[in-house]
């Protein structure tokens, strides 16, 4: 039941072994207590998405980009997006190290979210 609950909203299954390695990692159709939070980057031209799990504390860049936590486009963030229960809360946080997409990506991540009946908070 504890591993239930250390899971938490992601479409992207984790392999028990990734579960195992970073436990932030949401996993499909459940609720998370705290809500869920989204993190975006650009590295060269690709744009990076990262879905953890919220927490009390600010999470770490190597958390963020961890391998097993990266999504890379909207073609990956997407599958995740509509795998978390209607009703979920989301927040999408910034950093100095890491950037928002230009806004049209940021109005499909919008769209996203409402059409899965999600609340999307964003914290710039």
């Amino acid at each position: 039941m504890l591993a239930v609950f250390v899971s938490g909203c992601q479409s992207m299954t984790p392999k028990p072994t990734e579960q195992a390695i970073n436990p932030l990692l949401p996993a499909p159709g459940t609720e998370a207590m705290k809500g869920c939070e989204l993190y975006s980057w650009q590295e060269e031209s690709q744009l990076y998405f990262s879905v953890l799990i919220g927490t009390n504390r600010e999470k770490t860049l190597e958390e963020i980009q961890a391998p097993n936590a990266r999504l890379k486009g909207i073609e990956e963030l997407r599958p995740l997006l509509e795998s978390i229960p209607a009703g979920e809360y989301i927040t999408w946080w910034s950093r100095e190290s890491l950037a928002f997409p230009l806004e049209e990506m940021l109005k499909q991540v919008q769209k996203i979210c409402k059409k899965q009946g999600l609340e999307l908070g964003i914290v710039k």
